[in-house]
């Protein structure tokens, strides 16, 4: 795992924002809106319906979809999707429009 990219990130009281996609864990609920809070968050790019949230001690929880009716997407296709919306003018929440446009898999 420590090899996957990372990001530093702020558990909010939604989640955590990673993509412009909220993820939640209930093992993350002590940390919500802890300004001195924000810690290290890795990612499969292959796939972003999980991420992992480094707490306090090096301890690693997992944090899936706020969502759960999304269904698993990678990074190049959230990105090829939100290219096709914007190109198309589709406005709205990331998540709507990412169903909208998700590119079929080969």
């Amino acid at each position: 795992m420590s090899f996957l990219p990372s990001e530093q990130r702020q558990v909010r009281r939604d989640g955590i924002h990673l993509f412009d996609r909220r993820y939640w864990s209930d093992a993350l609920a002590g940390y919500v809106a802890r300004k001195d809070r924000r810690g290290v968050v890795r990612y499969d790019p292959g796939d972003l319906s999980v991420i992992w949230v480094e707490l306090d001690g090096g301890r690693c929880v997992e944090a899936r979809y706020r969502n759960l009716e999304i269904s698993q997407v990678s990074l190049w296709e959230y990105r090829e999707a939100m290219q096709k919306a914007w190109a198309m003018g589709k406005v709205g929440t990331n998540e709507l429009i990412l169903a909208e446009c998700r590119i079929a898999p080969n």
